[in-house]
């Protein structure tokens, strides 16, 4: 995985993806704002891309001009050979619908009809033929919502929500596959899940390019690209300083090539069993195909930010069976 500032054009065969220079700004009476300021970047087929940035530096109206839901103000957008920025929206539609897959954080089916028929909907978008009841079992069985084809929107739970989305933006087989938070609010095996099923579609050589906040997803990504202020920056992901490996994961070849940057020490409150004052720490997770994320760290000082240390003699007393006071 690498860091860029800016990706270059690639060659129009191998590019699912290339957009060069778009600005976007909005404008509230004399107020103008600027959340695009020349983004220019690419995602090669079989690429996994991820963009990562504080909240507000622009990262989801840049993936709402890549996917052609807005019009950025100047620059260009292309996914393989054909532009679909500065074109009516009537002759955009189209080729939008048939070459990217878009998964939003919400919004991403229509309430009225079931599973099955969003897909068919995102089908016929695309001009394809109404697509038969065994392909659609055999994308919804990829996606683990087998059974569930004839589910309204509102009986799905939240990782299946999320599931279905990804389903109807697979539904074409689109050039490119742009997401936007797709793990926000799923839990560690669903995200997983998600993860894989992205990673699958690049692996078939499709762009995939990822929007997240996550450093799961960061760890699975070829490539990051870090927005800020509506520019893609150099520098690190996040202004963490460098902490020490442990024993324990510094035997991972990978965690060793991961920046230190990257690393998060996670703590819990005190440990009602520590007796000298130190505290639990989580031990070490992986992320996507074992890749360290989460280093444990002890705190010998026993000192934690919001929490005081308790001499001996000022903890309370646990009294046997909750009645009233030791004899």
């Amino acid at each position: 995985m690498t860091t860029t500032s800016e990706a270059g054009a690639g060659t129009g065969g191998t590019t699912a993806l290339d957009a060069r220079e778009p600005y976007r700004f909005f404008r509230t009476g004399e107020e103008e704002t600027l959340a695009l300021r020349g983004v220019s970047l690419h995602v090669q087929r079989g690429e996994t891309v991820a963009v990562v940035g504080p909240s507000g530096s622009g990262k989801s109206t840049l993936l709402a001009c890549l996917a052609g839901l807005d019009e950025p103000a100047g620059g260009y957008v292309h996914i393989g050979r054909e532009r679909i920025s500065h074109r009516p929206e009537a002759q955009r539609a189209r080729p939008r619908a048939r070459r990217i897959g878009v998964l939003l954080q919400s919004g991403n089916l229509i309430a009225h009809l079931d599973l099955r028929e969003n897909i068919r909907l995102a089908q016929a978008a695309a001009g394809r033929r109404r697509g038969a009841a065994s392909d659609i079992a055999a994308l919804l069985d990829g996606v683990g919502l087998r059974g569930r084809a004839h589910a309204l929107p509102h009986e799905l739970a939240g990782g299946e929500l999320a599931r279905a989305g990804l389903a109807v933006a697979l539904a074409n087989d689109s050039d490119a596959l742009l997401a936007d938070e797709p793990t926000g609010e799923l839990d560690g095996r669903t995200e997983r899940r998600v993860l894989d099923l992205l990673k699958s579609r690049a692996d078939a050589g499709r762009g995939v390019l990822v929007v997240t906040h996550n450093t799961e997803v960061v760890a699975f990504a070829d490539r990051v690209l870090v927005l800020r202020d509506g520019r893609i920056r150099t520098g690190p992901l996040w202004a963490a300083p460098p902490r020490p490996m442990t024993s324990a994961s510094s035997s991972s070849p990978r965690a060793l090539s991961r920046p230190s940057t990257w690393w998060r020490t996670h703590r819990m409150g005190p440990d009602p069993d520590a007796r000298q004052g130190a505290h639990r720490c989580v031990r070490p997770t992986t992320g996507h195909r074992g890749r360290a994320l989460a280093i444990s760290r002890p705190d010998p000082g026993g000192s934690l930010r919001g929490h005081r240390r308790r001499s001996p003699e000022r903890r309370p007393q646990i009294h046997p069976a909750g009645r009233g006071r030791a004899a």
